[in-house]
């Protein structure tokens, strides 16, 4: 018999990045367990470790952006190409978020300087 498990934790750098990784992949189910064989992804400081103040977490090193990934026995080609799609998603919100907060300083810049 052969077994495999994988299991991930990693910050993606910015919130909203792992709040959307987590929130649009199709084949891991959110969920605190990670002792099962399907594949399996949470936000840690949201749920398993929501009732740790935030100051105690961030001395610990779990950052509110952690992103806890369990891989179930399905076929890894799919998970990947699923977590692929999610963090391109995640990425592209953030380049969004990014272009419009320059675009409001750009705007915010000129109208200061006018007056």
């Amino acid at each position: 018999m052969r077994c495999q498990s994988l299991h991930l934790i990693c910050p993606a750098g910015d919130l909203e990045v792992s709040k959307i990784i987590v929130e649009r992949t199709k084949l891991f189910k959110v969920t605190v367990s990670f002792g099962n064989v399907i594949s399996l992804i949470s936000l840690p400081c949201f749920m398993s470790h929501a009732s740790i103040p935030a100051a105690v977490r961030a001395a610990r090193g779990l950052p509110d952006d952690l992103v806890r990934i369990s891989a179930g026995i399905e076929d890894i080609g799919d998970l990947l190409a699923d977590l692929k799609q999610a963090m391109d998603l995640a990425l592209a919100d953030k380049q969004q978020r990014e272009h419009q907060a320059g675009l409001g300083a750009a705007v915010d810049g000129s109208s200061s300087s006018s007056s």
